[in-house]
């Protein structure tokens, strides 16, 4: 349910920055770079351990202003990318990586997450305010994966991993 709440906020904000784009073109998000990064994936895991996993990947930062809102979340120098991850009764139930400013790299993130995690069956979906985005399933690990992108605001491309209470 957390999930779909933060992608419904994703995609209000999506609406209401680019309505205030026509208003005012200069808004535009930082341009990133794209780098493939494993996110933990151990389902269950404290913040503690995930706080330890991201520590050891180079370049990562916590963010402590957006983690006001619950969760743990990071930000990227080099590339810019951030990556959130949410909990549940203190285990780990969801983990988020967003990139801005490079969708010219949107087919080799998603043929590196396909490679990675063995996904081969991405379920195209709707197009929803202007981003387009594909479900997936991880075989053997109670794991769903969205991946999308937008133009809008310099581009952004995103991949959502959640946890299942079933295997696929």
């Amino acid at each position: 349910m957390k999930k779909l709440l933060y992608f419904t906020a994703f995609a209000l904000l999506a609406i209401s920055l680019a309505s205030c784009k026509k208003d005012d073109p200069s808004i535009v998000l930082d341009k990133g770079s794209y780098k493939f990064y494993e996110l933990c994936l151990n389902w269950g895991a404290d913040e503690n351990s995930v706080k330890e996993y991201v520590g050891g990947l180079a370049g990562w930062k916590e963010d402590a202003e957006l983690e006001e809102q619950g969760g743990l979340y990071f930000v990227n120098k080099e590339t810019l990318a951030q990556m959130s991850y949410d909990f549940k009764d203190g285990g780990l139930v969801s983990a988020d990586i967003d990139y801005f400013g490079c969708n010219d790299k949107f087919d080799q993130m998603k043929k590196d997450i396909s490679d990675r995690y063995a996904i081969d069956d991405w379920t195209e979906k709707q197009p929803m305010y202007g981003v387009y985005w594909w479900d997936g399933k991880m075989k053997g690990k109670k794991t769903a994966v969205s991946i999308g992108y937008s133009d809008s605001y310099g581009g952004y491309m995103y991949a959502s991993f959640t946890k299942t209470e079933f295997d696929f």
